[in-house]
């Protein structure tokens, strides 16, 4: 037997809280993995079932997600003009 391996099981409860440490810490990426994937699925299901090809907001708008967006009375007239929008 290697002396690594003597040096890992002489100390039983060393050992376990080593193993036990490297298993929280697997899990708690995977954890936090899915939670980005999670988010991520949100964002992209909110654009991806959007009817139209153009997003319009206002100005200082950083995040459509959950939030309304008020236009000048004027907008609606104003995009209606630019070419190809119906």
């Amino acid at each position: 037997m290697s002396l690594a391996f003597r040096n890992l099981l002489k100390d039983k409860t060393r050992l376990a809280l080593s193993i036990g440490g490297i298993a929280l810490a697997i899990m708690l990426i995977l954890i936090l993995d899915g939670f980005r994937a999670g988010m991520f699925r949100q964002i992209t299901a909110y654009v991806d079932h959007s009817t139209g090809s153009i997003i319009v907001a206002q100005d200082g708008v950083n995040n459509l997600l959950g939030i309304s967006s008020l236009l000048p009375e004027g907008s609606a007239s104003k995009i209606k003009k630019v070419e190809g929008v119906a």
